[in-house]
């Protein structure tokens, strides 16, 4: 947790302030809980956690988890690991199933910016995620779950706790895939190389954890079997690679965008070496990291922004107010956000608003701001950073 970040006048004015303007945004998302979980109480309503809780029972019969037509939804895309995790959810009754889910999801995402930021911008990044996280869990998706798992790896690393870090990116990775991408905070703290063997070992422990109901060579199978599903399908969705099919007007290869973003993403890192010690440097390639989740992830759907729109509000709140920083959130509210929301009629968003140029733009845009100011961050020693970076949050509240 940043501790340098929080102040004794901070908590005094926390004291002092009446409960129901402290806790009023977290009963809005208690209302949007229970007002998401109703919307699709039947079973038939919730495609995505009838897969879920499918794919944890074909796991423990042995039956192929990724063959087509078996499940809803163009069938299950999640590794093997995931549906064995799913399991406690998946046993219990199906409407309670939904709500835990729901409230693990959302509460977890709630709580995890509570940690991460002081009191009055944690309000400001929960609200700005808001809409994002509602639509995401009308279709009981596990992208919030994700988040919170890369922020919690964050924070880990930030205590110097190499194993809790590693489990929380072990099991975003378990969920999908580019949560991986949270070991980038491990290798840019002093204890890199014992973060490295938490790491390697986690995965271990997460991808031969299903052995124990699949045996050695069902589960090999499994991992074939998923392998051959996600490297055969080229579906549009909502990428940075879908936004060049659109330009170019053809679908190309995944690789060479994803790979060119790689590349973006660790540039900072590579050459800015003398700001790893800052906090707020380190806090900014947090948002740059959720963002790139999303941007170059060959699977992302609209529901996966609420993972790209909490970078931004990371981003936004903690770092100094610029008329393009305001720019480029309300691009991003208006054209991520608002447009793929049921305020905007389904006809007119599928023949005027083409989901790769609204979605994505305003968000790569965002991205790239951040990247350059990764690279000119003038470098600060962790205390000047913290103090910094208080100055910055508070003149944000």
């Amino acid at each position: 947790m940043f501790s340098t970040f929080s102040t004794e006048s901070h908590l005094t004015d926390d004291r002092r302030t009446p409960w129901w303007e402290r806790r009023w945004l977290l009963i809005g998302y208690i209302v949007a809980t229970v007002i998401v979980t109703f919307q699709r109480f039947e079973p038939d309503r919730h495609g995505i956690f009838a897969l879920f809780q499918t794919a944890f029972f074909d796991l423990i019969a042995g039956r192929n988890l990724y063959e087509v037509g078996v499940h809803r939804l163009g069938g299950y895309r999640y590794s093997p690991t995931f549906a064995l995790l799913f399991g406690p959810l998946a046993i219990l009754p199906f409407q309670l199933g939904v709500a835990l889910w729901n409230v693990i999801s959302i509460f977890g995402l709630y709580a995890i910016l509570g940690r991460l930021l002081p009191r009055k911008p944690a309000q400001i990044a929960r609200l700005l995620v808001l809409g994002d996280l509602v639509r995401s869990m009308q279709s009981s998706q596990s992208n919030a779950l994700v988040t919170t798992l890369i922020i919690a790896a964050f924070l880990a690393y930030e205590d110097g706790r190499a194993w809790r870090g590693a489990w929380a990116v072990a099991g975003g990775a378990a969920i999908k895939i580019f949560p991986a991408g949270a070991a980038l905070f491990a290798l840019i703290r002093p204890f890199r190389w014992r973060a490295v063997l938490a790491l390697a070992a986690a995965g271990v422990v997460f991808a031969l954890a299903p052995m124990a109901v699949t045996g050695p060579a069902r589960l090999l199978q499994e991992y074939h079997w998923w392998f051959a599903k996600e490297t055969a399908e080229v579906r549009p969705m909502y990428a940075v690679m879908d936004l060049v099919d659109a330009w170019t007007g053809r679908t190309g290869p995944r690789w060479p965008t994803q790979l060119a973003g790689l590349v973006l993403l660790l540039l900072p890192v590579a050459v800015r070496r003398d700001a790893w010690s800052a906090p707020a440097w380190r806090l900014r390639l947090l948002s740059s990291v959720l963002v790139f989740c999303v941007l170059f992830n060959y699977g992302a759907e609209s529901q996966s922004y609420v993972i790209a729109m909490t970078g931004i509000a990371v981003w936004w709140v903690t770092t100094p107010a610029s008329r393009v920083h305001n720019l480029l959130l309300l691009l991003t509210l208006v054209f991520s956000t608002l447009a793929r929301s049921s305020l905007v009629p389904v006809d007119f968003r599928m023949a005027v608003l083409d989901p790769p140029r609204t979605i994505v733009m305003p968000v790569l845009a965002a991205w790239l701001v951040m990247q350059v100011e990764l690279l000119r961050q003038a470098p600060l020693s962790g205390v000047e950073a913290g103090q910094d970076q208080v100055a910055t949050i508070e003149a944000r509240a």
